[in-house]
């Protein structure tokens, strides 16, 4: 029997009970009539804080992720390196490099990459702004610093680049006959690469392509999407299915879209209310899940689309976000359906990096969301025990009704010593 939950965004309080409550622990069960559900709370949000919580412009972001759930980034620290690997087991570990990471550890910098053991080793050549690494070891970038329009400064003579162990650093316009290929974005795992070509290096010259390493294939993206020279595209990143997202044809901002060679062009809808042109998709899974982030009503909101669901604002469908936070962007999703990106308190705040995991990916049992059960999940239980909880509250361990009780002390005990290290 489904009770009435209250949506995470409501923020009501878990100690502020309804009407109806259970009693005590050796009570009997109270029987109360159910009523329809307020929306589906389908995301946990973990809060990545910085390391120095002490000053008051201190930030945090995050930029890799894979698919054994590895998040790095860069918190501001109190001394030393900024660097950092989370993972729900350990959370926060401090790193001498954090960056783009493969599903074997090894992760790329600026033109530096860093193997599992921790050796670090140079890309000798032109690349100097690596942008994505595949688990073939294969990173795809460019030869100047990497930047997102529409910031500047341009980069005239920038060139996309790819760099393999054994080949070292090619230029892609030279080498695959890209004509003016800028900047390569994302390469999957089977060394499809794309990005944006540009003559000027300013954005607002900027063309989507593809390029299969491998097949030796370029396809002119831009053509397809605009069918003439004029406007701007981007392809920002490839799946494993070669379904590619990028966003444009508009003078500025983005309008999303997804293509396929089997498939064509598809048009995402917009979150309602968005500014016209500013729907812009940032990371795509192998499932074709797509997360990216859009101007509504002149606020940054981070969404998520597939083709079940279609689109749909993030912040109201996760649970645990702060009173007065909001997840402006989704930056990347793996192929478990977890993503990192960035939000902010109120109006402004310095950034804060989250993780927001898939409620499905919870450890049974698991009442504290530490990745393991044990006396703080069975306390977390009685502690609470008789509660009307929100929507998505890690507390209701059962998912059964929304009410803290015998449902939820069972799961915990029958799934006691569990931790997420052995039931990914």
């Amino acid at each position: 029997m489904k009770l009435c939950k209250i949506r995470a965004r409501l923020r009501v309080s878990a100690h502020a009970h309804l009407p109806c409550r259970l009693p005590a622990l050796a009570g009997v069960i109270a029987l109360i009539a159910p009523c329809s559900a307020f929306g589906q709370i389908e995301y946990d949000m973990v809060l990545i804080e910085p390391w120095n919580t002490s000053y008051s412009l201190a930030t945090s972001a995050v930029g890799g992720l894979n698919n054994l759930n590895q998040v790095t980034g860069c918190a501001t620290p109190v001394s030393g390196s900024c660097s950092f690997m989370w993972t729900v087991e350990s959370g926060k570990v401090v790193m001498d490099f954090a960056g783009p990471i493969n599903d074997s550890g090894v992760m790329v910098i600026s033109n530096w990459l860093r193997w599992p053991d921790g050796r670090l080793q140079e890309m000798v050549g032109a690349m100097h702004g690596a942008a994505d690494i595949n688990n073939a070891n294969v990173v795809a970038g460019s030869d100047g610093s990497v930047f997102t329009c529409p910031l500047p400064p341009p980069y005239v003579n920038r060139e996309a680049t790819v760099w393999t162990v054994d080949g070292g650093t090619q230029l892609i316009e030279q080498t695959a006959g890209v004509p003016s290929a800028d900047q390569a974005w994302a390469i999957n795992d089977n060394n499809v690469i794309v990005g944006v070509r540009s003559s000027t290096g300013h954005c607002g010259d900027q063309k989507a392509f593809y390029y299969d390493l491998d097949a030796e294939q370029y396809i002119d993206l831009h053509s397809i999407l605009v069918g003439e020279p004029d406007g701007i595209t981007h392809a920002v990143d490839i799946n494993n299915h070669e379904t590619v997202i990028g966003d444009g044809p508009i003078t500025m901002g983005g309008s999303a879209w997804l293509w396929n060679a089997a498939t064509g062009v598809e048009i995402l809808p917009d979150l309602p209310a968005t500014d016209f042109g500013y729907s812009i998709p940032s990371s795509i899974n192998d499932p074709g899940t797509v997360v990216g982030q859009a101007i509504v009503n002149d606020d940054w909101r981070a969404w998520i689309w597939d083709e079940v669901e279609g689109i749909r604002d993030l912040n109201e469908i996760t649970y645990g976000i702060p009173e007065d936070f909001v997840i402006e962007e989704a930056k990347k999703i793996n192929n478990n359906g977890w993503i990192i990106g960035r939000g902010h308190y109120g109006a402004w705040s310095p950034t804060r990096a989250v993780v927001l995991i898939p409620i499905s990916a919870r450890i049974p049992g698991d009442a504290t969301r530490d990745g393991a059960v044990d006396a703080d999940d069975l306390n977390a239980i009685l502690s609470s025990w008789g509660m009307v909880v929100d929507a998505g509250d890690p507390r209701d361990v059962a998912h059964a009704d929304g009410i803290v009780n015998i449902d939820d002390l069972n799961v915990v005990l029958s799934n006691w010593g569990a931790d997420a290290s052995t039931t990914r």
